[in-house]
């Protein structure tokens, strides 16, 4: 982020499920001329999103998971990052 706002050739943009509709909407739009889009976006916001314009996708190989176990402190249910499997990598390839 901090090279992005120094060359003035990148847009870092964010996309999750917490951001709100204006926020993610800006993913759609073209970059200026000259200027790169990056996107980060977790595997919530890839299920059913299709963005014009990507020439590359890096995917980090590791997908957040309820854990079966509650935390005894909170009582609640924590997510856990786990790696996931080869047939899930090449599902979310496609």
């Amino acid at each position: 982020k901090t090279y992005a706002e120094y060359t003035k050739g990148w847009i870092i943009l964010l996309l999750h499920s917490t951001l709100s509709q204006e926020e993610q909407d800006k993913v759609f739009d073209v970059a200026p001329p000259g200027v790169r889009k990056c996107i980060l976006s977790t595997n919530i916001a890839e299920t059913s999103v299709t963005i014009d314009g990507i020439r590359f996708v890096i995917d980090s190989g590791k997908v957040n998971l309820i854990k079966s176990r509650v935390d005894p402190e909170s009582r609640i249910q924590k997510l856990s990052e786990f790696w996931m499997s080869k047939a899930s990598a090449n599902q979310r390839k496609g």
